[in-house]
């Protein structure tokens, strides 16, 4: 039971400093590892779609491929997949956008109309691609009506801003994933698939994931497992004996040499085997941004992000009055590849991720948060310095984009952004736990590993958040 329960995997463990890239929690991962599987899961969603019985009508609602020639309300997505019964087969792929399950509900044709059916499909949304697992149909529910279940697939890699965590507690933000051939290595040739920060074990007082790394490197080398738990009496100096016996240092440390320069480190770093765990947080799914090209109203003028440093204050809006804070977070994805939403109407310009939270309004007067990808096919209000204009979303559809994207956290949720030719509008806020980019003054550096340029002002740190 305990095997068929796996949570994570057992990697090479080095604790080391001197890289921004894994200040405090954050963690360094070895590329090479991810590409062999490291880490790698699967996510499960599902969706269901239920008849109904439309009141108008007295008529059932139809599971069916719908037709645009007799249909109205037809989704902005593709109904390519679907087959004539109304659903896609499985290991089908799909994307943002894609209909999954077609349903139609019979209405009272308007005049000169030969649409008889409203389109009441159900849309995939997610800018992460998946793959139909399972699909349940000529099943029924508890009031005789029949029911359509799916469940959707979609693989996930390793990538900055995810969240791992050993057994003990230790959990972090995957901070870079660096190639195999610029990691330390040993003087056999060993690279480790997980480089910590050290600094990170006293705060969280993870004393246990040392012993865990001692005696997993016992068992390593013998062959055998090793009984960790507490229930049992753990001879550390005994442990430490059987090492040292094998020819290793007693303290489990070993010489390393930098990838980067093929130079002796000049200290031994301690080295093991740790379990690890993948967490369910996930950048892919807290991306709620905007693209760089958006400037943001602070107390010193329009400004871009790379303009903005620790000390401006960026206008946000508390009881319908403009007041300047900083932002208590920044958020920056430089190699960003989703769904996006790009509205050009009335003088509203935007470009934002799909679950990036939109400021709108039904009426001009209560505003609310509703994500991008559910304002398609709506027409909203906007909030501007002057007034309330109004956006027909009805033509907008999601396009796949790879550009950088970046947002900020305010303690009222919303600030005053613009892009150019646009007017200044008002936008939530960024919800996300991903990368996160502290306001600092450090000087530019040149161009940054990944080969994009370093920001003026700025140093990007990538953090654990709890």
């Amino acid at each position: 039971m305990i095997l068929s329960l796996i949570l994570g995997i057992f990697c090479r463990k080095i604790n080391l400093s001197g890289s921004k890239d894994n200040q405090e929690d954050s963690v360094i991962v070895n590329q090479s590892a991810v590409d062999r599987g490291f880490f790698r899961s699967t996510s499960l969603k599902k969706a269901m779609s239920v008849i109904e019985k439309n009141q108008s009508t007295s008529q059932d609602d139809v599971f069916i491929k719908p037709d645009p020639s007799k249909v109205t309300g037809m989704r902005h997505g593709s109904y390519d997949k679907l087959n004539e019964r109304g659903f896609i087969p499985e290991e089908t792929v799909v994307r943002n956008g894609d209909i999954i399950i077609g349903k139609v509900s019979p209405i009272q044709p308007s005049a000169g109309s030969d649409k008889v059916f409203k389109d009441s499909s159900e849309v995939y949304k997610s800018h992460v691609e998946g793959t139909i697992d399972k699909v349940y149909t000529d099943i029924y529910n508890g009031e005789g009506y029949e029911m359509v279940k799916m469940r959707i697939r979609s693989e996930r890699i390793p990538r900055i801003g995810d969240k791992v965590c050993s057994r003990h507690g230790q959990k972090g933000t995957i901070g870079l994933v660096l190639p195999h051939s610029d990691m330390p290595f040993t003087d056999e040739g060993i690279t480790p698939d997980i480089i910590m920060n050290p600094n990170a074990l006293p705060s969280r007082m993870t004393m246990g994931q040392f012993l865990e790394c001692l005696f997993g490197k016992v068992g390593a080398i013998r062959g055998h497992e090793v009984d960790g738990t507490p229930f049992k009496h753990i001879d550390v100096e005994g442990m430490k004996d059987v090492l040292e016996g094998l020819g290793y240092n007693r303290d489990g440390t070993e010489y390393l040499y930098n990838g980067m320069t093929g130079q002796k480190m000049k200290t031994q770093i301690f080295i093991g085997p740790l379990y690890y765990q993948r967490l369910k947080h996930m950048v892919n799914d807290k991306m709620h941004c905007l693209s760089i090209d958006h400037q943001v109203l602070t107390e010193n003028g329009w400004k871009y992000y790379d303009e903005i440093n620790d000390d401006d204050m960026i206008a946000t809006l508390k009881n319908n009055e403009i007041v300047y804070e900083k932002p208590s977070d920044s958020y920056y994805y430089p190699e960003n590849n989703s769904e996006m939403l790009e509205i050009n109407s009335t003088g509203i310009r935007l470009k934002v991720t799909s679950d990036h939270r939109m400021w709108v309004s039904d009426d001009g007067e209560n505003y609310r948060f509703e994500f991008a990808k559910d304002c398609i096919g709506k027409k909203l209000f906007y909030k501007t310095l002057k007034n309330n204009v109004q956006v027909d979303h009805t033509d907008l559809e999601l396009i796949e984009s790879k550009e950088p994207v970046f947002c900020f956290t305010v303690s009222s949720g919303v600030f005053m952004v613009r892009r150019k030719g646009g007017k200044g509008v008002w936008t939530g806020n960024s919800r996300s736990r991903g990368p996160r980019t502290l306001l600092t003054r450090q000087p530019p550096e040149g161009r940054a590993r990944d080969g994009g340029e370093s920001l003026p002002l700025r140093m990007i740190v990538l953090r654990n958040y709890h």
